[in-house]
């Protein structure tokens, strides 16, 4: 087969498929998310943890996506501050890059993080 002869068309559409996933899996850098947290979970008393949060995200240029669960890995400082804010109902706003990660979505390089 000529290296520069054309791909099969069934190799073509796994192509295009697996570029259509790779391109679902890079980050949106700089959004904006803003929900509830519904589920806390560290793995000690204290340091980090883990915060899923069922919120709408705000994209770069102000879109509003659907309601997602979120996955957020926060510093002990903020980790405690959402808990304190999962135990008043309280929502928080939180900004970084979402990624999708297999099944679920998750907020990384954190820029910013605030309890309305």
């Amino acid at each position: 087969m000529d290296s520069l002869a054309p791909f099969p068309p069934r190799l073509v559409h796994v192509l295009r498929e697996g570029a259509q996933d790779l391109r679902r899996q890079e980050p949106e850098p700089g959004v904006t998310v803003i929900g509830r947290s519904i589920k806390l979970k560290r793995a000690a008393e204290y340091g980090p943890g883990e915060v899923t949060v069922e919120a709408f995200v705000l994209g770069v240029a102000g879109k509003t996506g659907p309601k997602r669960q979120i996955h957020v890995t926060l510093a002990e400082d903020e980790y405690t501050r959402a808990t304190d804010a999962h135990a008043q109902g309280r929502t928080l706003k939180i900004e970084g890059d979402l990624a999708r990660r297999g099944t679920y979505y998750e907020l990384t390089r954190i820029t910013d993080f605030d309890v309305l």
